[in-house]
């Protein structure tokens, strides 16, 4: 714990001693856990924000995370389901289901949450790389391109829909569109993949 972290939890712990109905500090401390990786400490916190406030997207969303680092798929599951019931046009709560489906291997349901990420809201490009990328997983590869097409025109710096892109147009033959995206990412990040491979 450095010294900023030490900081930080000795004010969130005093603000939760003088009101334990503090929800968003028990938010805050329970994110700083989940930087420390003390997952249980987290949820203790986030059980009791949740008692405190049953319709807290945050707490149920934070929990939900902690959940899947501990491998409690069917906590996590609740947790992000509960989430879209409280409010059906989450557009976080569906991205983070969608990318805790996508961990799961799931990948039908992973595509309909992003699907619904898209229609919330259009001018997320992280929305519509997902789509793409599960799009590519099941080898929907027009589609694909149509959900990575749109990504790059709301972020035409996004690296890693270039870099998906790229490897589309490869599959459908079409190398001169797929060099011309290499060749951007490669002027957007000569190292493009090098720290990928040093952190496995």
């Amino acid at each position: 714990m450095n010294k900023n972290q030490e900081i930080a939890l000795k004010y969130y712990s005093k603000a939760i001693e003088l009101n334990p109905f503090f929800v968003e500090a028990r938010c805050k401390r329970a994110r700083l856990y989940m930087d420390l990786k003390r997952y249980g400490d987290a949820i203790e916190d986030l059980t009791k924000a949740i008692e405190a406030l049953p319709i807290s997207e945050e707490a149920y969303l934070l929990r939900a995370q902690c959940y899947a680092k501990l491998n409690k798929g069917d906590k996590a599951k609740a947790d992000f389901d509960h989430v879209i019931k409280i409010n059906p046009v989450c557009e976080e709560g569906y991205m983070q289901h969608g990318q805790f489906q996508m961990s799961q291997g799931n990948i039908h349901e992973a595509e309909e949450d992003f699907k619904k990420v898209t229609v919330l809201n259009p001018l997320n490009p992280e929305g519509f790389f997902f789509l793409g990328s599960m799009q590519i997983a099941r080898q929907a590869l027009e589609e694909a391109l149509v959900s990575l097409n749109k990504c790059l025109s709301l972020d035409p710096q996004f690296k890693y829909a270039l870099f998906q892109r790229s490897s589309v147009y490869s599959q459908l033959g079409k190398t001169d569109l797929a060099n011309i995206d290499i060749k951007k990412l490669m002027e957007l990040d000569p190292c493009f993949g090098i720290q990928d491979e040093k952190e496995k």
